[in-house]
């Protein structure tokens, strides 16, 4: 990201250049109205915005290109008053109210639209770069409730240098926790960035191994392009324990002593509905023995991998499930999981796996 502009020329060619990406929409909107088209592009955000440079070699001489018509959907209009779009759930961080598919009863339905979605994305946007010119880099990021900032004084060195990856349930069920799941992973992914300094990392189960890393900002614009819609999460969460997991545990390098394994924090976003009335955890079980057994077999430290389930909502099923995986290490002195509900204290699901004294506490006996 460039320095903000600082003399009022500069700023006005900052302005001026959005002036042509409104002209961009009124042609989306308008330019094909005599051949009887309309297109609305329902996700105008910074990131399809592309900044175009022109011939002057001022930095502030740009030109903002509108791309990306992925949600985009274009129309015949039967007459003049004809202006309503087909809503096809684009972007929602900078979506309008009535483009708006965060409410359960909203997932999946399709919203009343009209072109005026595109300019409510593009105000926000706009929004943005003002702050950005009178605040910099700084103004963009979101503001810190004190209650995390003390979280960050407490945990200190007991997590710090440990790479965390967020490996979220996206099955239909956990669509209905939708906001829940990304304020709260907001606030974990602010803590987890403050000891981890490779970066966070995020999978979800639709598109294991795929891992992203990127900045908080672009992780939650990820959610929002999930469809919600994933089976069978004991194969899911399989797949990324024997290909993402297991392997940062024994490497060529690591085996012949050149560099010790990177302890590892796995935060599981899941309500553990995984199929009502099944035996031990649904099988989910499985993976986590199989990460066990290489653990003990590398003569690792329990604590090298730790595994914090976060559940979302009160499914019967699911509380049972969880507890049976909170305990399936002990047997073997080697208890790296605990589990926690999403809204309890924030301290312990960092700390929970890590120390069996926090691991313990609330706990039910399966």
């Amino acid at each position: 990201m460039m320095e903000p502009p600082r003399s009022p020329s500069d700023i006005n060619k900052i302005w001026n250049a959005f002036s042509g990406a409104l002209e961009g929409l009124h042609h989306l909107h308008f330019g094909a109205i005599d051949a009887g088209d309309q297109t609305i592009h329902q996700d105008i955000t910074p990131e399809n915005l592309l900044v175009s440079k022109t011939t002057s070699s001022q930095p502030y001489d740009v030109h903002f290109v509108i791309i990306d018509f992925g949600y985009s959907h274009t129309k015949g209009l039967r007459n003049s008053q004809d202006r309503w779009g087909i809503d096809l759930h684009g972007g929602q961080i900078y979506g309008s109210p009535e483009s708006s598919h965060h409410a359960d009863y909203t997932l999946h339905g399709r919203n009343r639209i009209t072109p005026k979605v595109d300019i409510w994305s593009l105000g926000c946007v706009m929004s943005e770069a003002a702050v950005w010119i009178k605040y910099g880099r700084q103004g963009l990021e979101d503001p810190v409730d004190p209650r995390v900032e003390d979280v960050v004084r407490q945990l200190g060195n007991n997590v710090k240098g440990r790479d965390h990856i967020f490996f979220v349930d996206v099955s239909q069920s956990m669509g209905q926790h939708f906001r829940d799941i990304t304020e709260k992973f907001k606030i974990l992914a602010y803590l987890a960035k403050q000891f981890d300094p490779d970066g966070v990392e995020v999978c979800f189960s639709s598109e294991v191994p795929v891992i992203h890393k990127e900045n908080t900002t672009k992780l939650q614009r990820r959610f929002n392009k999930q469809k919600w819609d994933q089976l069978s999460f004991e194969d899911r969460i399989g797949t990324f324990i024997d290909r993402i997991a297991i392997p940062r545990l024994s490497s060529w390098h690591q085996k012949i002593g050149l560099t010790k394994p990177k302890s590892l924090t796995i935060f599981v976003l899941t309500d553990g509905r995984w199929g009502g009335g099944k035996e031990g955890a649904a099988g989910v079980e499985n993976p986590i023995f199989r990460l066990i057994n290489v653990i003990l077999r590398e003569e690792l430290s329990r604590t090298q991998v730790a595994i914090q389930f976060l559940r979302f909502g009160d499914d019967a099923d699911g509380k049972r499930y969880l507890t049976y995986l909170d305990h399936c290490g002990t047997q073997y002195k080697c208890d790296c999981v605990d589990t926690k509900p999403i809204d309890g204290n924030i301290f312990d699901m960092f700390i929970g796996p890590i120390n069996a004294d926090i691991d313990g506490v609330g706990e039910d006996v399966p």
